[in-house]
């Protein structure tokens, strides 16, 4: 087994996570003149082209968090040569690969409640399909990937829930917002298929950018429905709550990407002092 597939064979091939972990793992071995990661020579990188390679990224026009996940493959790939003593120790202790900064600014945004009543207001235009979709990730915060995962018994009308399966194949169940739930039962009602959404996550971000388009809308991304479910959640409840229904892992996770209150908020959580 190559240097590659042994780092990637912690995942199962049909994991989001592997085929990211191969594709950032790809573009390293062309930023560095090979061809791809099952041919590249990893053993043989040293401290001098392993430094420039955030630096190389960057001129790739990736984000620091697209950037960072990139490097953690990086330092995956030259652990595993190191522990299979294919990389010199000596090599591998000079070896030095920091994580990146952003700038400051959070990418994407949370919709403001005006532009969420547009996007409600729109949505009976569009088909059944389309609607129940916008539906599912405005209403219940969820990733492109778990939207196109969801089967028909993933929702309960009874109780207005999904059950979403997340990274890792972590199961959750996420109540919907009342208002978004029409849409979906009235898909639901209708679809003939076991899956609720038999599409790609690209499909899911053109559906996304077509209603944007053709409703004259500020532009949105299916992340940033994403992002404004939270933030909601966090401006009514609390973010311990945000972070279940998120999925997420790692409170910090919620705290510094999907909360997007802002200085408001930190403003009138003083108010009384």
């Amino acid at each position: 087994m190559k240097t590659a597939e042994v780092y990637l064979s912690k995942w199962s091939e049909e994991t989001d996570t592997y085929k990211t972990m191969k594709r950032a793992l790809n573009r390293i071995a062309k930023v560095l003149g090979g061809k791809d990661a099952e041919s590249f020579d990893w053993h043989k990188l040293r401290f001098e082209e392993t430094r420039g390679v955030a630096a190389r990224l960057k001129t790739a026009k990736l984000g620091p968090a697209s950037i960072n996940k990139h490097l953690t493959a990086l330092r995956g790939v030259l652990d595993v040569a190191w522990r299979s003593e294919d990389l010199p120790d000596k090599a591998y202790r000079k070896i030095e690969i920091e994580n990146v900064r952003g700038d400051g600014e959070k990418a994407g945004r949370a919709l403001e409640p005006a532009e969420l009543d547009a996007v409600e207001s729109c949505l009976g235009q569009l088909s059944p399909h389309d609607a129940a979709l916008i539906a599912v990730l405005a209403g219940a915060g969820l990733r492109r990937v778990e939207a196109t995962k969801l089967r028909k018994r993933d929702y309960n009308p009874q109780t207005g829930r999904l059950t979403a399966k997340g990274k890792g194949d972590k199961i959750r169940e996420v109540p919907v917002g009342d208002r978004w739930r029409k849409y979906i039962e009235a898909w639901c009602d209708i679809v003939l298929t076991r899956e609720l959404f038999p599409i790609s996550r690209r499909q899911v971000s053109l559906v996304v950018q077509r209603f944007c388009v053709e409703n004259d809308l500020k532009r949105f991304t299916p992340h940033d429905l994403r992002k404004t479910f939270a933030t909601h959640i966090c401006r009514v409840s609390d973010i311990a709550i945000a972070q279940r229904l998120l999925g997420h892992a790692n409170i910090n996770t919620t705290a510094t990407i999907y909360d997007r209150r802002g200085v408001e908020a930190e403003d009138e959580a003083v108010k009384g002092l």
